[in-house]
């Protein structure tokens, strides 16, 4: 006696099928929107970095779609095995759960956070501002755009629908779970060893998608010797905990006065190794001091005069662009004029400043007897001509320094700095400036550097792609990105003999902490 199936498990068995075909159509449209969150993030250094990247952004936006499919519409192609009800509903459904995922990725981009209950506070502070700024037409327009991506969720599952049992004769649906599977699995399991190895260019990753929990096992290795708990924890500690989805700058708002009837001169050299036209009748005319210890430690020109204008170090370049900085932007908002110049333009490509290109403005302007604040990054040859041509009497407030990758620079000062103070680098140099025309502003809430009038730090940390750079009396200490470290002597050689100073460490890696936005 054969049994047929009766006609609501035949229609529940279509409707599970039509299921699993739209949900595999929506992660294909899910992983595409979600590749916003990879142009909004460091791209990974190195090849596991990479191979991470890609198998766990596929994977885990696959199954976070197909875990809603099985949440919010498997259960009811039984409750309600109607297939009109079904398709309406699974379109709704995927329609709006795309929209708060494209909103969580918008969120993201702009503030590094995912929607959340402990982002929620922040989320309605900022809306409110949103909302007001949102016109008539541009909710309309909202809406309209919403109802045109429903409409087109109705498409997807109508003609999905019609093809339904031609569909299920195609083989797909064991490879493509087995490749989703084996990325699954493989990402968890190369994030359970970078958690372990405190491997950066994995584990920066672990707040790139929503609702991400990578899985780690410290616990278990370490019950069976597979890890050392205390090495991890030192390691760990001597590690940059940064979101690299945002940076705090300033820290906290600024509140300080400017000398409205101040002058301040910055003349950074782009094209020479040592300041060959500072002859020693021209130091003595504009009582200048040579900083004995002055280090240019940055990777690139580009970094250096982001360096030079911020007061951070390369590891929070990426994502200041957005951010103006407080050299520039404080005096030109209390009055002081600010007249900035490059030779090369191209130079404030990927920095919120604008510069001029005019030498012979530039030039004149700082000749004459008027208050600002002028920086200018010039060629040997304008220094030249600005040394010559300008009468000393203007040039009161004056810093010289030039751009040598990652070497000890010449850098002159009439400023009241100890020509013999130990150590210092471009970063110190607009808090030097700052405080010098007047704002009094703590250090710290806009920069790594420190007033090297007022200096009371006798070690100074910058940062080379992902390593930190301590240097402390006639040492430098180097933190990778797991947390190794090593210590060199100033000629370069390695020390092994000099403990390593946890201390001095721990304090260099907060004060580089504190940029980074971590709510």
């Amino acid at each position: 006696m054969i049994i047929s199936e009766t006609p609501r498990r035949q229609l529940v068995s279509k409707l599970v099928g039509w299921g699993h075909w739209f949900t595999l159509v929506n992660i294909v449209v899910a992983i595409a929107i979600s590749g916003v969150y990879l142009f909004s993030s460091r791209v990974p250094s190195t090849l596991l970095g990479i191979l991470y990247l890609f198998t766990n952004w596929f994977s885990h936006i696959g199954f976070l779609t197909f875990f809603g499919f099985v949440i919010f519409i498997l259960p009811i192609c039984y409750l309600i095995p109607n297939s009109r009800f079904i398709r309406a509903y699974g379109s709704i459904t995927a329609a709006i759960a795309l929209a708060m995922l494209a909103l969580d990725a918008l969120l993201y981009t702009r503030y590094g956070l995912h929607l959340s209950f402990s982002s929620a506070e922040f989320i309605r502070d900022h809306a409110k501002f949103a909302i007001a700024e949102v016109s008539s037409r541009q909710w309309a327009f909202f809406g309209l755009s919403f109802i045109a991506w429903l409409f087109l969720q109705l498409l997807i599952a109508n003609a999905l629908w019609k093809r339904v049992e031609r569909l299920q004769k195609l083989k797909f649906g064991l490879p493509i779970s087995a490749a989703f599977t084996a990325m699954f699995v493989f990402s968890h399991a190369t994030h359970i060893w970078a958690d372990a190895e405190l491997y950066q260019p994995i584990v920066q990753q672990d707040d790139m998608f929503p609702l991400s929990y990578p899985a780690t096992a410290k616990t278990l290795m370490s019950k069976y010797g597979m890890l050392n708990r205390e090495n991890y924890n030192q390691r760990k500690q001597l590690q940059l905990s940064i979101d690299k989805g945002a940076v705090t700058y300033p820290t906290e708002p600024l509140y300080c006065v400017i000398d409205t009837q101040a002058k301040a001169t910055l003349l950074m050299v782009m094209d020479a190794d040592s300041l060959q036209s500072l002859e020693p009748s021209m130091v003595d005319s504009l009582n200048l001091n040579k900083l004995t210890n002055h280090y240019d430690l940055s990777l690139s020109s580009r970094s250096a005069v982001k360096s030079t204008l911020y007061g951070l170090p390369d590891l929070y370049h990426w994502k200041l662009g957005s951010h103006r900085p407080i050299l520039l932007d404080l005096p030109d908002k209390l009055g002081l004029p600010v007249h900035l110049y490059s030779h090369d333009p191209s130079l404030f490509a990927t920095s919120k400043v604008n510069g001029q290109d005019n030498w012979e403005i530039f030039s004149n302007s700082l000749s004459e007897a008027t208050p600002g604040l002028f920086i200018g990054f010039i060629t040997q040859a304008e220094l030249n001509e600005l040394l010559k041509n300008t009468d000393t009497s203007q040039l009161q407030k004056l810093f010289i320094s030039h751009f040598s990758a990652n070497h000890m620079v010449d850098a002159y000062t009439n400023l009241p700095i100890s020509p013999n103070r130990l150590l210092s680098l471009h970063e110190d140099i607009p808090a030097t400036l700052l405080g010098n025309i007047g704002c009094n502003a703590k250090t710290e809430l806009h920069s790594t550097g420190q007033n090297l009038t007022k200096a009371n730090r006798t070690w100074l940390v910058t940062t080379q792609d992902d390593k930190v750079l301590i240097m402390h009396q006639d040492l430098k200490i180097q933190v990778d990105s797991r947390g190794n470290f090593v210590i060199y002597n100033q000629d370069g050689s390695q020390n092994t003999s000099t403990e390593l100073n946890t201390g001095l460490l721990s304090q260099a890696i907060k004060l580089l902490s504190k940029f980074a936005d971590n709510e």
